[in-house]
C-alpha cells in the first residue's frame, strides 16, 4: 500500500501539470551586460547609452523576483488581466506606479516582456528611465539569444512553483 504522503504529492503534481495547461507563460528578459555597459561608459567618458535593466519585477503588488542584465525568467500566470511593474534595487518592497505594462493573458499563449533601462547623463549624474515593453517572440529571441535563466533563489518563494526552469530561452510557438 502506498504512503498517503506519496499519494498527496502525486495529486499535487497532477493538479500542477493540469493548471499550467490553463495558464499563460510570460518571459521577462533584460538583454545586455552590466560589465559591457560600464566598459562603454569608461570608453565614452562617462556617457552611458543602454545599460541593462537591474531591478525587481511585480505582478500587481506581488513581487515576482530580481532581474539582472543578460537574464530571463519565464513564469506561468493565470489567464486574465495583469499589471506588470518594476522597481529599482533600492525600492524592492513596492512597484513603481509609472512604467507599467497592462496585459490580458490568454490561456495557452506565450508573451515576452523586454525590461529596459536608459541612463542619460554622466556617470556622476545618472537619470535612469526604466520601462517594460511587450515584444514579439522573434524580437525577444534575437535580443536575448545569450541570456541565461534567473536562478530560483532570485524568484520570490510565492512564485517559485510557477517558474519554468528551462535552461534555454523559450522557443516561439506557432
Amino acid at each position: 500500500m502506498r504512503s498517503p504522503i506519496v499519494l498527496l504529492m502525486f495529486v499535487k503534481l497532477m493538479f500542477a501539470a493540469g493548471a499550467f495547461g490553463q495558464d499563460a507563460t510570460v518571459t521577462f528578459y533584460s538583454a545586455g551586460s552590466v560589465a559591457r555597459a560600464l566598459l562603454h561608459a569608461e570608453a565614452t567618458f562617462g556617457v552611458r547609452s543602454h545599460p541593462p535593466f537591474c531591478g525587481f519585477v511585480f505582478d500587481g503588488d506581488r513581487r515576482l523576483g530580481l532581474m539582472q542584465g543578460g537574464r530571463f525568467m519565464t513564469v506561468h500566470v493565470p489567464a486574465g488581466p495583469h499589471i506588470f511593474a518594476r522597481a529599482s534595487i533600492g525600492s524592492s518592497r513596492r512597484p513603481a506606479t509609472r512604467a507599467t505594462l497592462t496585459l490580458t493573458a490568454e490561456a495557452g499563449r506565450q508573451y515576452f516582456v523586454q525590461l529596459a533601462q536608459t541612463d542619460k547623463g554622466f556617470s556622476f549624474v545618472q537619470l535612469p528611465f526604466q520601462r517594460l515593453d511587450r515584444v514579439d517572440c522573434e524580437t525577444a529571441r534575437k535580443e536575448a539569444s545569450r541570456a541565461r535563466p534567473v536562478g530560483p533563489k532570485r524568484v520570490d518563494k510565492e512564485f517559485r512553483a510557477s517558474l519554468d526552469t528551462a535552461a534555454e530561452f523559450p522557443a516561439c510557438r506557432p
